[in-house]
């Protein structure tokens, strides 16, 4: 895979288990893609840096206290964090991970168009 195509936004959801598990399984089947960790006002993942090649940046905000954003200039620093992320890294996309991401191989089908992200299966639709 060309390192140039993505890079890894991931936001921790502080529960550093279920983020290494995550990593873990990321690096298995991309050793070298670009992935930058924030943590969120909780855990600290410095020794990440060298033991999965990883970019780490440490907040003392957490932007989603009981799993929602507790403001709008939450949802703004959200933004503002992934937008840091795409100014940090010359790729074509960037892909937005969370602790409860599983990679189970390394074939990605990119999307056509500038953003994708949900899938809205039949019985979703009105």
């Amino acid at each position: 895979m060309d390192n140039n195509k993505f890079a890894v936004h991931f936001q921790d959801g502080n529960n550093s288990d279920a983020t290494k598990f995550a990593i873990e399984n990321f690096r298995k089947h991309f050793p070298s893609q670009k992935v930058k960790l924030i943590s969120n006002n909780k855990n600290d993942y410095t020794d990440f840096i060298k033991e999965y090649d990883i970019d780490f940046e440490f907040s003392i905000r957490n932007l989603l206290p009981k799993g929602r954003f507790d403001s709008i200039d939450s949802c703004y620093e959200w933004l503002k964090r992934i937008n840091d992320t795409c100014l940090s890294y010359n790729t074509e996309w960037i892909i937005i991970f969370e602790p409860d991401v599983l990679t189970k191989d390394s074939n990605i089908n990119f999307p056509e168009e500038d953003s994708a992200g949900l899938i809205c299966w039949p019985w979703h639709m009105g």
